[in-house]
């Protein structure tokens, strides 16, 4: 008979004291609550083995720092405040800042490592920061970080003050955008939703084998591919499609913004200004930590969202070589990491592309319009506005008659742009017609009231068919015409009466009294850049009165058959076609089957189609001559591109 086991008390549950890192407790229970070591017993298996792991390579550190590496972590008194203040030399501060990033790259993953056991594994005791190693690193580590902001801030600005280069980092040379209550603008581009996309923020194990155990290298291994894949994807969003013939050109543009707002960071001006290539810094240096690469890409968020940063960037890349720039006018230029920037020049014709640039990789419309110098740049400006499919109504000067402006149908609206007749300001609160009974001396009379349609614009004197337009307008019988610099017509009327004995009198009545004539003054209402008139010249400024009684649709309808006829075409989509054929021939706007008869060209931004939108980020990939460095996820999608990559290759 088998004796009955014989069953000692229940011991209780021990739970491990360590914290998760996000701050929460760990409710593992741990399986060696008895045993000999204390740390065994304090914390489950899985911490244990991590702590190991973690204060192998804390304890390792220390031993150099507490021993012969003393005075080589003294930054206090190897370069002081006061010598760092006197030096006017810029290639001893930055070799300085070189050498004091050699000790922050070996004092950085320990420090790290302090933080995680205080956070993690020391919570509970308050003697742990107190112990001789922990103390002179956090002494040390805060000594770096002051001494090497002073010499970064001190070397950009030797360096600058050497080139003559001081302009780049002047404030008021990179603007800063006035809008902040527009922060929220539609943007032209559709969130980022598609599965292969998304596929690149996925948890994955990225780690270089399944035996690391240190959370340290193994978290910041994934945040750093985590950031190199948002870095690219960024750039890669506000590219032109591969087969674009301005694709190299805005990748240009976007390197050279990033470049002006890294100049505009002490740290990373003194840590990046000795790199050839701004792509290696922004992507591919794999030896920056996750604190430059979580600044890199607040760069570049930060220098894609500025309308100013990017027209400096477009005037760098676009205006590089002129062959008109005399040699005495010759602007300052500086370069680094091999992306050559000039000081600004004012009134600067841009190129055809470069408005496509600014909007493309810029959101805030509003930002663009304080770019603009000229009226020809706000023609082609409203053009990109219509081709990106960007509301034109935040950007009319005249807010308070947008609705008027814009009322009707909106096809006409967008060809009136698009041909470059700017309507600025309307009037047509007024009715068109009164008829009434007055009181004239001692008798009743019928009066009939007519008012104009008023419609003050401006037009490029670029534009082909501008002087035509205006002539054809001149001649036009339902229309009078004023133009800045001419004599007003004696029949230009805003309000016209008549008057009968009787009201079926008033449609024989063929005397009219002119009541109010149009003002020249309201010229002034025409041109968008009315409050800047150094921007005004090279345009010519029109009102056009309309002494019919039809509505305020049926006057651009009117406009819009003119230019119909002035471009050859029969219908006013033919004129929109006939505008950016332009940029469907450089691949910027694509032709879509409406209907099996009719062909309308529309922008398709590269963003809706997925594959074109790999096919450059995989043509980024090998611009930069390396593949994506998660090599070893287990994401199809990422497996995809690494293929398509060595494809490439």
């Amino acid at each position: 008979m088998a004796k009955s086991r014989r069953k000692g008390p229940k011991q209780p549950r021990v739970v491990c004291a360590a914290k998760r890192k996000d701050g929460t407790a760990c409710d593992a229970t741990v399986s060696n609550a008895n045993g000999q070591d204390p740390l065994e017993a304090k914390w489950c298996r899985k911490h244990h083995e991590e702590f190991i792991a973690i204060d192998k390579e804390y304890q390792s550190f220390g031993k150099d720092l507490l021993g012969d590496g003393y005075e080589w972590y003294n930054v206090r008194e190897r370069w002081k405040v006061e010598d760092i203040e006197a030096c006017m030399s810029g290639q001893d501060l930055s070799s300085w800042y070189d050498n004091m990033h050699d000790i922050y790259y070996h004092m950085h993953p320990c420090y790290e490592r302090y933080l995680h056991l205080a956070a993690c594994y020391f919570h509970d005791d308050p003697a742990f920061g107190e112990n001789t190693l922990n103390k002179t690193l956090t002494e040390r580590f805060a000594d770096l970080q002051r001494i090497m902001s002073l010499t970064a801030e001190r070397a950009r600005s030797r360096v600058l003050e050497e080139a003559d280069a001081s302009w780049l980092i002047d404030t008021s040379c990179s603007g800063v955008c006035n809008h902040p209550q527009r922060a929220d603008f539609p943007s032209p581009y559709p969130p980022r939703n598609d599965t292969q996309v998304a596929a690149f923020f996925k948890e994955a194990d990225i780690t270089k084998g399944q035996e690391e155990r240190d959370p340290i290298n193994r978290t910041r291994e994934r945040r750093v591919q985590e950031l190199l894949a948002e870095t690219v994807l960024e750039i890669a969003a506000r590219c032109s499609p591969p087969h674009s013939d301005y694709f190299d050109e805005r990748l240009d543009v976007i390197y050279t913004a990033v470049t002006r707002a890294v100049c505009q960071d002490p740290d990373l001006f003194s840590r990046f200004q000795w790199f050839e290539c701004m792509s290696n810094c922004l992507v591919w240096e794999g030896t920056h930590d996750e604190e430059t690469k979580e600044k890199m890409l607040r760069i570049v968020e930060h220098a894609l969202k500025d309308a100013h940063l990017v027209r400096r960037a477009v005037e760098d890349t676009l205006l590089a070589e002129d062959p008109d720039q005399e040699a005495e006018e010759e602007p300052q230029r500086f370069v680094f990491a091999g992306v050559e920037m000039r000081k600004a020049r004012d009134s600067r014709d841009l190129p055809f592309s470069a408005w496509g640039h600014i909007l493309a990789i810029s959101q805030c419309v509003p930002c663009v319009m304080e770019t603009v110098t000229s009226v020809s740049e706000l023609q082609t400006l409203y053009r990109f506005l219509d081709i990106y499919k960007i509301p034109t109504d935040w950007s009319i000067g005249n807010t308070e008659t947008v609705s008027l402006a814009l009322s009707g149908e909106r096809q006409i609206d967008q060809a009136l742009f698009c041909c470059g007749s700017i309507v600025n300001f309307v009037e047509a609160k007024r009715p068109r017609q009164i008829i009434e009974e007055v009181v004239d001396g001692e008798e009743t009379v019928w009066q009939e009231t007519q008012n104009a349609i008023l419609l003050c614009g401006t037009i490029s004197t670029s534009e082909p068919l501008a002087v035509r337009f205006l002539a054809v307008c001149a001649r036009f019988p339902d229309f009078k015409l004023l133009l800045r610099g001419k004599p007003a017509p004696p029949d230009a009327w805003w309000t016209r009466t008549r008057r009968a004995k009787h009201k079926r009198d008033l449609v024989h009545q063929t005397e009219w009294e002119i009541g109010e004539v149009v003002p020249m003054s309201l010229l002034d209402k025409s041109n968008p850049l009315r409050d800047r008139p150094g921007l005004r010249g090279k345009s010519m400024d029109f009102v056009i009165c309309d002494i019919t009684s039809c509505d305020l649709t049926q006057v651009k309808c009117k406009l819009a058959e003119i230019w119909v006829t002035l471009h050859g075409v029969s219908t006013v989509a033919g004129i929109r076609r006939k505008v950016i054929e332009e940029y469907m021939e450089v691949g910027e706007a694509e032709e879509e089957l409406d209907d099996e008869e009719t062909k309308t060209p529309a922008l398709v931004h590269f963003l809706h189609r997925p594959t074109i939108f790999f096919e450059t980020f995989m043509l980024m990939m090998q611009l930069s001559d390396r593949p994506f460095l998660a090599e070893t996820t287990d994401s199809s999608e990422m497996r995809f591109v690494n293929a398509a990559f060595r494809r490439f290759q």
